[in-house]
């Protein structure tokens, strides 16, 4: 039986271009479930991308892009979603925007969002933290840590309300999981299943619906 160990997404993809995906899964566990945006399965070896871009929102009716800004030779996108204007940030521009606008509160260390959404009228920072599993182990656990997350980020924006969601892949839809999900729910943290068909239009209205 193989080491029982996480897979980050760029090991997940090359695994994938390798041919050797079947080999380095632990066959006792349950095959995936993969539909919807296709952010798992057929769809990610058919496009070698990881699930953080399988499932980043796309131009659509509801979501355009509108122009963006340069911040320290930076892009920074301004996105219309249902008419409303919204900074889109990964990563380490969250606390680059946030710096240039004079709402960043230094800490000992800064998080990054898989996927971020500013709404500077109505101070809002809607993270989305994006999940990816195929086997158990320690990886099971970083669900849990929303809770720690959201507080953090509301320490580094003090000034801003943190809006905190998980988009996870089926793995997560497993009984044992329940527990985690009754966790989340009751401190607020929306999960979002990012092989759902609807993912897209949910994870919008999640970022409109203030609170």
């Amino acid at each position: 039986m193989p080491e029982n160990k996480c897979i980050s997404n760029d090991e997940y993809t090359k695994l994938i271009e390798t041919s050797v995906i079947e080999s380095s899964i632990d066959k006792s566990d349950e095959t995936i479930e993969n539909r919807g945006t296709g952010a798992g399965g057929s769809n990610t070896n058919k496009n070698g991308l990881p699930f953080e871009e399988l499932t980043e929102i796309k131009e659509n009716t509801r979501y355009k892009f509108k122009g963006n800004i340069q911040i320290h030779k930076k892009t920074i996108d301004i996105i219309d979603i249902d008419n409303n204007d919204y900074i889109k940030v990964k990563k380490g521009d969250l606390k680059l925007y946030m710096e240039s606008i004079d709402e960043y509160n230094k800490c000992e260390r800064t998080s990054q969002p898989d996927e971020c959404y500013v709404d500077i009228e109505k101070k809002i920072i809607n993270v989305i933290e994006k999940k990816f599993q195929q086997r158990s182990g320690s990886c099971d656990e970083k669900i849990q840590t929303g809770l720690f997350k959201k507080e953090f980020y509301e320490e580094q924006y003090p000034n801003y309300t943190i809006k905190y969601c998980y988009c996870l892949n089926n793995w997560f839809k497993k009984d044992k999981y329940e527990p985690d999900m009754r966790f989340l729910k009751k401190y607020n943290i929306n999960v979002f299943w990012g092989d759902d068909e609807s993912y897209t239009n949910n994870i919008i209205d999640w970022i409109v619906n203030s609170l």
